[in-house]
């Protein structure tokens, strides 16, 4: 009966990760779409998947609290200025980028972020909410994938 013996073999060259990084620097000049490609890469799903549940939260909570919320506290309006706040740079940075034109970058955000929370049309609430939260879910994965 013949044995095979067992050595200790390498990593194969095909499989190894050869992860550029991403720093704080090259996050600025990334594109939307590279953004979107570098969130959910191979190797960086966790925390793409992390990303988009720590930023999409906030336009989530924002509709919910001016939606509900707001009216029996209206209290809560100081979140909703801090989530408003937090969606807004990231939008109109993503805008910028997409479209060019800082005019229509601003416009873009005031139309999206003010649909969500001001329309009393469910379905452009929700429609605007889901564009909200992918924008800032990638954006969110990107920067937790940034190095300093």
């Amino acid at each position: 009966m013949d044995t095979l013996s067992l050595h200790p073999v390498g990593q194969p060259q095909n499989r190894q990760r050869r992860d550029r990084g991403v720093t704080r620097a090259s996050l600025a000049t990334m594109n939307v779409v590279e953004q979107m490609q570098r969130a959910f890469a191979p190797g960086h799903r966790l925390s793409g998947l992390m990303g988009l549940v720590l930023g999409g939260f906030v336009p989530v909570a924002v509709y919910s609290l001016v939606h509900v919320e707001v009216a029996t506290h209206p209290q809560f309006w100081v979140m909703v200025v801090g989530g408003l706040a937090y969606s807004a740079i990231t939008v109109f940075t993503w805008a910028r980028q997409a479209f060019h034109l800082t005019l229509k970058a601003l416009g873009f955000v005031l139309l999206l972020e003010g649909a969500v929370t001001f329309s009393t049309q469910q379905w452009l609430g929700l429609a605007g909410l889901v564009i909200l939260v992918v924008i800032n879910g990638v954006s969110a994965a990107v920067a937790l994938q940034a190095k300093e």
